[in-house]
């Protein structure tokens, strides 16, 4: 897949801890052609817990949290992400339902990537696939 010369990079500085930091412009590029923008408003869940099916985003502008709710009801934050985070790549990888529910907590641009789009990019592009391996461990 060549580079779009229209194409521009949503976050061109993003730090290379961050999962869209770590990729290079041309699997940059391949992601973003394959999803599309979304906004989405705070409070707005972007997956539940179990859902099986569940998009890939990578976070583009605001800020979300994954959380697990136990049998008792409680609310276990996990992770806050932000610009150049992903979730729910693992669930796509593995074909499972989304381990956690992610709600945004200010407003947020993401790219949405169906999970069956998202897991054929990492069968044909490793770096990706590397990369969801590393964003896995380190999480």
């Amino acid at each position: 897949m060549g580079r779009n010369p229209l194409w521009r990079d949503p976050l061109p500085d993003a730090g290379s801890a961050t999962f869209w930091g770590s990729l290079d412009p041309v699997d940059r590029f391949a992601l973003h052609a394959v999803g599309s923008v979304r906004f989405f408003p705070r409070r707005a869940l972007l997956c539940r817990q179990t859902q099986r099916s569940a998009p890939v985003y990578l976070i583009y502008a605001g800020l979300v949290e994954v959380f697990r709710t136990g049998l008792d009801g409680e609310r276990v934050v996990l992770a806050r992400l932000a610009p150049g985070d992903i979730v729910g790549d693992r669930a796509a990888v593995d074909e499972g339902g989304a381990v956690a529910t992610v709600e945004v907590v200010e407003p947020t641009k993401a790219l949405e990537i169906p999970a069956e789009w998202f897991a054929g990019l990492c069968r044909h592009r490793p770096r990706i696939a590397w990369q969801v391996l590393a964003n896995a461990v380190a999480h």
